[in-house]
């Protein structure tokens, strides 16, 4: 990583709300010919508007009317290759490790990777490298559940939103990622959300609309716990 991409990237990581470091690195990257993601930085930070006031990224082709249909399927064609080519640019500039975190456009805000989910014993190998190169908010832990202890001592925890954790299905395994979440403390300031139900339709063969039940795979005993634990956590499905 040049140097000057670096600073630019410490001043997005430790001021996330702020827009003006975004837009620097957008015109870093313009100038360092990474016209794609300087593109797509520049549009995700201004909204659809700005994409409209610049009609030089969706040429419309000839015969076609501005206000049709037709100008309106081309621009959304346009803005998902737009998309594809911004997310694309944004992975093969990282280290293969850590690429396919980069692929997932709706893992994106405000033109920046900001949530990333995965495996305990890769997150726990690949946070702390994440969280240096991108404005890291939301982290989901879904599965690996063995390897969470691992993830719930890296110190840059304290650097995130929120930490979800979709706990396991067997009763054994639910109870082992109890024991290791409420041996860690909690850490100021972070958000704890557990997703523990399984969901299900039944659909009505006479009309009316789809039913969904929610089955909760904790017990109003292991909340208790987890409450007591930190006051703050959160159901997934609230």
């Amino acid at each position: 990583m040049i140097s000057g991409e670096a600073t630019l990237l410490g001043e997005i990581i430790l001021t996330p709300e702020d827009d003006t470091p975004r837009l620097a690195y957008a015109g870093w990257l313009e100038k360092h010919w990474q016209v794609d993601r300087a593109i797509y930085v520049r549009w995700q930070v201004h909204g659809d508007a700005w994409f409209n006031n610049n009609p030089e990224l969706w040429q419309l082709p000839a015969g076609i009317s501005r206000l049709s249909f037709a100008a309106t399927r081309h621009k959304l064609a346009e803005m998902d290759r737009l998309t594809v080519a911004g997310v694309a640019s944004f992975a093969a500039g990282m280290p293969p490790q850590l690429a396919n975190y980069f692929r997932q456009p709706s893992h994106y805000h405000r033109g920046m990777l900001e949530l990333v989910g995965g495996d305990a014993a890769e997150l726990s190998r690949d946070l702390p490298e994440l969280i240096r190169v991108t404005p890291i908010q939301t982290v989901t832990v879904h599965d690996g559940m063995s390897a969470l202890p691992a993830v719930l001592q890296l110190q840059e925890l304290s650097r995130l939103r929120c930490l979800r954790l979709i706990t396991p299905r067997g009763r054994s395994q639910t109870r082992e990622f109890l024991a290791a979440l409420t041996a860690c403390p909690a850490i100021p300031g972070l958000r704890y959300v557990i997703d523990s139900c399984d969901r299900s339709f039944h659909h009505r063969i006479c009309g009316g609309d789809d039913t969904e039940k929610v089955v909760d795979r904790l017990t109003l005993e292991e909340w208790s716990l987890l409450r007591d634990w930190c006051p703050d956590i959160y159901r997934g499905w609230e």
